[in-house]
């Protein structure tokens, strides 16, 4: 797949809108992108915006560029990767419209944060090191994306302010939450505001000097002697909890998080070790 964008008029003397072409195979289609740019601040080898002094913004709209190159890249894949065979060229032409064009608009910053949850969920978020983001931690954004709506459900990327960070701290205290709570509350705002500034949804940067508050954790811990009372109950009256007891002290003697030992079957337990892919981490354990 080709990728590629024009100008809709080289020879202007003024702003001119952009063209995307996208050829595959023996398919062809052009597109009118929802972006514009004089021809002088034009690069015709490398399809971007050049940079210079007099054209600051050239970071911001190119990257809003890629993304739009990397949502067309999505709808084939995908679509392919589901039927099994490439799209027609109107199927791809609707599906860009529909999911990559007509964003460019009307994706705000709740939008855009679902959609990055979504993204999480589905293991289609890479780490800096290239490795897939754990799906799990979707849930953690779920919650930190709704404690944010709580706050303003309003709120657009231009109001994310030095303001803002001082008011929402004073709000999630006011819930009366850990600091090291608070601190990864913000550190999932900051990770979206990142990714979101990256994609070339805005251009506020002010989330950077946010600070990730923590504080040493009191860690509660149960005794082995502590332990060995609970194994000893005898809970033989009540299946449930007896199954429940029995996870709680896999978790106690392995140290392996909730979500890894609630998914222990016969087939992870090989020569008396406990063999299973973390969640988290997909480490094998």
């Amino acid at each position: 797949m080709k990728i590629k964008f024009y100008l809709l008029r080289p020879d202007s003397k003024t702003e001119t809108g952009l063209l995307v072409s996208v050829s595959y195979k023996t398919e062809r289609l052009r597109l009118g992108i929802d972006e514009s740019i004089n021809p002088k601040f034009w690069n015709l080898k490398t399809s971007r915006a050049r940079s210079t002094p007099a054209f600051p913004q050239a970071p911001e709209f190119n990257q809003r560029l890629e993304s739009i190159k990397s949502g067309i890249e999505k709808c084939y894949y995908e679509f392919f990767n589901e039927d099994n065979q490439a799209p027609t060229k109107e199927q791809l032409r609707t599906l860009i419209q529909k999911n990559v064009l007509s964003k460019q608009k009307i994706l705000s910053f709740f939008d855009y944060y679902n959609e990055f949850i979504e993204d999480t969920a589905r293991g289609a978020r890479l780490t800096k090191k290239g490795k897939v983001v754990a799906p799990e931690s979707s849930k953690q954004y779920r919650v930190a994306y709704s404690t944010l709506k709580e706050y303003n459900p309003k709120l657009n990327f231009n109001d994310i302010t030095d303001k803002f960070y001082s008011n929402y701290l004073k709000f999630l205290n006011s819930r009366g939450l850990a600091i090291n709570t608070i601190g990864d509350q913000i550190k999932k705002l900051k990770t979206v505001m990142a990714a979101s500034l990256k994609a070339g949804y805005h251009r506020n940067e002010a989330f950077k000097d946010f600070i990730k508050l923590s504080e040493p954790a009191d860690n509660i811990y149960l005794s082995i002697p502590e332990l060995k009372e609970i194994e000893n109950l005898d809970l033989s009256g009540n299946p449930s909890l007896d199954r429940v007891r029995d996870l709680f002290l896999i978790g106690a003697f392995t140290g392996l998080r909730q979500s890894d030992f609630s998914r222990l079957r016969p087939e992870h337990i090989r020569n008396g070790f406990i063999t299973i892919d973390q969640t988290k981490t997909a480490k094998m354990l």
